[in-house]
Parts: C-alpha cells; structure tokens; sequence
C-alpha cells in the first residue's frame, strides 16, 4: 500500500478491499499467537523427518538454527518439503501433530472464513485476478512475549 503508482491504478472499491484483506490477515495474526491455541496429540508425522541444514552441507555456518523438513520418498530417497529456523528447544515439537484446542474453535474458523471472503471480494472486484508476489512473501516470526496468555482476554481480540 506503501506504492502510489499502484494505488493511483486502483479503483476505490479495490483499495477498500486491500485494507479489509489485511484486518482480516491482521485478525487471524492475533489469534494465532494465543499461547494454548494449539494442543499437542500423541500422534507423530511418521513420513518426514527434520534435518539440520549444517549435517547436509558443512558450509551453512551462517544460520545455525535452520532445519529442513525432508518427506520420505523410500529407498533412502527425500524431498525437501520446507525449511525454517527454529530453535533447539523446540526440536522434539517439530514432528508432533497438533489441533486446535475447542475453546477457540468459533473465533479461528470465523478469522478463516472472514480471510477467504475478502479473498472472493478482491477476486470479484479484479475479474477473477489473484497474484502473490513470492519475492515479497515472507513468513513473521513472533515473540513469545506477544502472546495472549491463556487466551482468557477476548478483548484483544477484537478486529482492527
């Protein structure tokens, strides 16, 4: 939103939908960082495994906490599915299958569905043009201290 050639090329309607788009990424941002919104199942991801980018190439000093998600293919074979930086504490989690604890189903499922509904409005307003610029795709890493503890607090929750 930060381009006026962009902007000046917009339509109202469009630019109103960007911004809604965004509240509503912005909303399911939020809800994300509750700290038990996510249980942990017994259940493991049995046709992965993680391996630490340095065990596969000596020379990836520079980031020493990245790990690759490998799918098995069989026959000693592996696909990389994804790749993040996580920390060492965290690497017993990485295979673990979790769910979304019930308390917080409602308001998760209804930040989804307000997400794909700005989607189906941009759509709709552009003739059915959606593109994503991957070079400037980029995942956030968040505090721990930016949590909602407990998620007790609806209030925070509230839309932008």
């Amino acid at each position: 939103m930060k381009n006026p050639y962009v902007l000046n090329r917009l339509e109202d309607e469009q630019v109103i939908a960007i911004i809604q788009l965004l509240k509503s990424i912005r909303y399911l941002e939020k809800i994300q960082k509750i700290k038990d919104l996510y249980v942990e199942t017994e259940k493991k991801a049995s046709s992965f495994k993680i391996v630490r980018g340095k065990d596969i190439n000596e020379e990836n000093v520079k980031f020493l906490d990245r790990y690759l998600l490998l799918k098995d293919l069989g026959d000693n074979k592996f696909l990389v599915a994804d790749f993040g930086d996580f920390p060492r504490y965290n690497m017993d989690k990485l295979l673990k299958i979790f769910k979304i604890n019930n308390i917080y189903i409602d308001i998760y499922v209804d930040a989804m569905l307000d997400v794909i509904n700005e989607i189906n409005n941009w759509v709709d307003l552009t003739d059915s043009e959606f593109l994503i610029d991957t070079k400037m795709f980029r995942l956030g890493v968040y505090s721990i201290n930016n949590q909602i503890p407990n998620g007790e607090n609806y209030d925070i929750l509230k839309k932008v």
